[in-house]
């Protein structure tokens, strides 16, 4: 894999968040968070809470990206509107992807933990 198909493979994942780009293996370590999800179904459904329970109207803008060989990381203004309390929030995200074989197989992700623990999808 070449770094402009890595960076194809993140982007498609982008558009629609498709459980298909996801490694059935996968793992997300959240930076602020002890432990790890693990698997395609465990990290495809708390990527669902996020997008879809905690906020609703997301709008992701990455603002910016570095890429190397099968690595893909991410800075990322994640905005939407808070959907226990009603307020419209932003925050902004630093995600590192590990990309092989046309799947993403790994994420960590820095700087969530602005979202409170009682809003936070289920783990």
């Amino acid at each position: 894999m070449n770094e402009s198909t890595e960076l194809a493979v993140v982007t498609a994942y982008l558009a629609d968040h498709d459980s298909r780009y996801l490694a059935e293996d996968v793992v997300l370590d959240l930076a602020w968070e002890s432990g790890v999800r693990r698997g395609r179904a465990a990290v495809a459904a708390w990527l669902y809470d996020v997008h879809h329970r905690f906020f609703r109207d997301v709008e992701e803008r990455v603002t910016a990206v570095a890429v190397s060989p099968g690595q893909v990381c991410l800075e990322v203004d994640v905005s939407g509107l808070q959907a226990q309390v009603g307020r419209r929030t932003t925050m902004r995200v630093a995600v590192v992807l590990a990309v092989a074989g046309g799947e993403i197989h790994s994420a960590r992700v820095y700087g969530g933990a602005a979202i409170p623990a009682s809003l936070a999808p289920a783990g």
